[in-house]
This record gives C-alpha cells, structure tokens and sequence, in this order.
C-alpha cells in the first residue's frame, strides 16, 4: 500500500442507465457541508511541483488530462478521466501533468 495516499477508478459521471458494466453512477447533489470542506472545480496548465508535505486533505476526480503523483520509493501511480485520489495531509509527492487538467475536488484542513 502507499502510506498517506489512496486511489482508484470511481464512479462515471452520467446517467444511471448510460454507465458502462462494472461502472457506478456518482451523483452529487451537494458536498458544502462546513465539517469536510468545500466543494471546487479547478483547471491548471503542464507543471511539476515537488511537496515534501501535502498542506491539507484533498480528494479529487480528474475532469480532463493525466495527474501522476511520484511517492518518494519513486514508484508513480497515474489519474486520468473519471479515476478519482485522495491525498492525506502531510503526504509527500511529486505533482506532475503534462498537460491542462481539469479537476473537481474537496479540501480539508485539519488545523
């Protein structure tokens, strides 16, 4: 497993009925919720930012474009359209995208 951070395929954004076999439909109705954070949609052009500590909880679903996250054992684990990560607060990771991501994703902060 990777200590501080998880991640995965998850749920397709559509219709119930339009979802591919072995898929799940997400529907999100609203996530402002004070206790886990707010709700944001973010795009960002190519860039590479080394973290040496994650500042917050983040969980994130890829709109557009491939996130890879390298763990410092150097392994990199990739996101692209419809996968879905979380990263614990105090993770640390090299960011990398190649090219403009779209992202919706929830923060916490801890402190």
């Amino acid at each position: 497993g990777l200590p501080g951070a998880m991640w995965g395929a998850v749920a397709t954004m559509s219709d119930p009925g339009m979802a591919p076999p072995g898929h799940h439909t997400l529907t999100i109705t609203s996530l402002a919720r004070p206790d886990i954070g707010r709700p944001w949609r973010d795009e960002a052009e190519p860039f590479t930012e080394h973290i040496p500590a994650y500042p917050c909880d983040e969980v994130c679903v890829v709109l557009e474009g491939t996130i890879h996250l390298r763990m410092p054992d150097g392994t990199t684990h990739s996101f692209g359209p419809g996968e879905a990560l979380a990263i614990s607060e105090g993770t640390e990771c090299t960011w990398h995208q190649d090219d403009r991501v779209r992202k919706f994703y929830v923060i916490r902060e801890r402190s």
